[in-house]
Order: C-alpha cells, then sequence, then structure tokens
C-alpha cells in the first residue's frame, strides 16, 4: 500500500512539474513574440478633451471629440448651468461647488495641460479671462482664428501640442449667443480637421 501512494504522490510531483514548466514555456513564447502592429488613423498623440459645456466652441470641442471617441472631461457651474438652461448628461462633466462661470473656467485651465482657444472676435468676456488664467496658471495657450482657419493652423496646432507635451488640452472661446447660428458650427469644423 505505501508503495501504491509513493507511485501516486510521484506521479502527482511529475504532472504538476510539467505544468509549470509547460506554463512558464507559453509565458516565454508570449513575452517574446511582438506585439501585433495596429494601424492607427493617426500618428499624433491621443488627447484628453476638457470643456466647460457652454454653447458654442464648449460644446463644439464636445460634440466632435465624442464623434471622434475622444475621452472627454471637464468641470461645469453648479446646476450644470449654460445660457440655454442646463447642460444635458450626455456629456461626462463634474460640477464645481459654485454657479459662477469664473469657477469652473479656472478648474479647467488648472486641470488642463494647455489650452486652445478659437475664436474670430478679439477676445473678452469669459474667452479673455480664459487666456488670463492660462497665464496665471503657467499653463500655454494657442489661439486660433476660426474664420481664416487653414492647412497652416493644422500643422501649428500639433507642433504645440507635441512642444508643450500636452494631453489634456482645454479647448475654449465665444459662447454661441456671440454669433448665434455661426460659432459652433466654424468651431466644430475646425476641430474636425485638427482632431481628424
Amino acid at each position: 500500500m505505501r508503495f501504491h501512494n509513493v507511485i501516486i504522490i510521484a506521479g502527482s510531483i511529475v504532472i504538476a512539474l510539467l505544468i509549470v514548466g509547460g506554463v512558464v514555456i507559453i509565458r516565454a513564447i508570449a513575452l517574446n513574440t511582438p506585439e501585433p502592429t495596429v494601424q492607427m488613423k493617426s500618428s499624433h498623440p491621443r488627447l484628453w478633451i476638457v470643456s466647460g459645456g457652454q454653447t458654442g466652441v464648449d460644446r463644439a470641442a464636445l460634440d466632435t471629440a465624442l464623434s471622434l471617441f475622444m475621452p472627454v472631461r471637464g468641470w461645469c457651474p453648479k446646476g450644470r448651468l449654460a445660457e440655454d438652461g442646463r447642460i444635458p448628461p450626455i456629456y461626462p462633466l463634474q460640477e464645481t461647488t459654485s454657479t459662477d462661470y469664473a469657477v469652473r473656467t479656472e478648474w479647467n485651465v488648472r486641470d488642463s495641460d494647455g489650452t486652445l482657444i478659437l475664436s474670430s472676435e478679439p477676445l473678452e468676456g469669459g474667452t479673455k479671462l480664459t487666456v488670463d488664467l492660462a497665464q496665471e496658471y503657467k499653463r500655454p495657450v494657442l489661439v486660433i482664428n476660426s474664420l481664416s482657419f487653414n492647412d497652416n493652423d493644422i500643422t501649428r496646432f500639433w507642433n504645440w501640442i507635441r512642444d508643450r507635451n500636452i494631453r489634456i488640452l482645454n479647448v475654449a472661446g465665444p459662447r454661441e449667443s456671440a454669433q448665434p447660428g455661426v460659432i459652433y458650427k466654424r468651431a466644430q469644423e475646425v476641430l474636425k480637421q485638427l482632431f481628424e
């Protein structure tokens, strides 16, 4: 009976060693196999898009990023306030502790690597505040004229992203009421060309 038990134990050990050895060999093969190459649509770094959810440029940034499956986030005022009412829940924004738009603007600048401003007008109001806060927080800012936008702006944008190592991009600009029917549409056209 003892001999029989010894054979069973020895056989179990051999089987266990074979299993462990097989796992080690399989892992070694897997670790030495190169990753499959995936054709990327773009050679540009992946960006997180940050926006405050206001009408106009903010919404264009969120809608464009979401349509391109880019990650989005940002701060919005308490109560999800915007000039057209409540910011829709489709936008994954966090509420600040204040209804003051300036708090949302500051937090989005603070929590980003840099800010892209799209505007065709002289900077004023919340857009100017964004630039001032970026300077205060020592965050880079790039202003692109959305009406005179061209291929040189695309190159300038991506060079700026690379040179400043920006991965979290705050996008800001005028609200829709500054030029109804123009700001959102033109911002979305520009952003599609920049992000694709």
